[in-house]
């Protein structure tokens, strides 16, 4: 609902997608019309389809997705009317970003700490790297928080074996300041950013609370990040901020956040 209100300020016509039926977007004046579309998990292909349809009955000049579909929409670009402008980088970018062990490569000698970390497939693998210190596990595919162990005082004898048929990324743990990133970029030009400390949560998954907290270190950083790879779309942050001002960064989230709600009133979503 955010970004189709900033669409419609300045001046163009918004449309919205789902393939869920509760879409709470569809009611808002700034929507033009609400598409329903089959789920892409379990149907990729009419997923597709059924958006290129919609993008040449409605004449459709930009695509943005606002959360996991950006994966679908990466892959499968191709399928699309060659007009339409997706505001997504290639399949194979964004699932590096997504790695949480591929990102971390990546984002050396970009300004920020990176913290120390290996691929762990048994528990007692992940205890022998611990070595007793503070520790994060965490598979290397997750989001939400989903699955993620924190140990700040070290991993208990009775921690539980690791599940789920995949690598897990074991991680030095960080004290302090917890706070995240949201940007749009084009072929590695920054174009929007915010960040937010997600001061309240739904236990320890998504914030419903952002509170603004604008860091020259983290800018930095991004501006660096994109610049490397040439990233084109939406890009997303998590970080730690040290009493001693040490800025880690986490990981990646190559999709939007809530950090949308935090651009100016007056920013602007120009056509290019």
């Amino acid at each position: 609902m955010e970004l189709a209100r900033r669409f419609d300020r300045a001046g163009w016509s918004a449309h919205v997608a789902d393939s869920v039926s509760c879409r709470l977007s569809a009611w808002s004046r700034s929507v033009v019309r609400a598409h329903r579309l089959p789920p892409p998990r379990s149907q990729a292909g009419e997923f597709v389809a059924a958006l290129a349809r919609i993008v040449a009955a409605e004449g459709i000049d930009l695509i943005v997705p606002t959360c996991e579909e950006v994966f679908f929409l990466s892959r499968y670009r191709s399928a699309l009317p060659d007009g339409v402008r997706v505001l997504v980088d290639d399949f194979e970018t964004l699932r590096a970003l997504h790695s949480k062990r591929h990102f971390l490569e990546l984002a050396r000698d970009c300004g920020a700490n990176v913290p120390d970390s290996a691929i762990v497939t048994r528990i007692d693998e992940a205890r022998a790297w611990a070595a007793g210190g503070p520790l994060v596990l965490k598979p290397e595919y997750s989001r939400f928080g989903v699955h993620v162990r924190l140990y700040p005082r070290g991993m208990p004898a009775d921690a539980a074996p690791l599940g789920l048929a995949q690598d897990w990324v074991a991680q030095r743990y960080y004290h302090g300041t917890e706070l995240c990133s949201y940007s749009v970029a084009d072929r590695g030009r920054l174009l929007a950013h915010s960040v937010y400390r997600p001061s309240y949560r739904l236990r320890r998954s998504s914030s419903f609370y952002f509170e603004p907290s604008p860091n020259a270190a983290i800018r930095e950083f991004v501006e660096r990040f994109v610049a490397k790879i040439g990233f084109t779309g939406q890009i997303s942050f998590d970080w730690i901020v040290g009493d001693n001002g040490l800025t880690t960064v986490l990981e990646c989230n190559p999709r939007a956040t809530s950090g949308v709600h935090l651009f100016a009133e007056t920013t602007q979503c120009q056509r290019r």
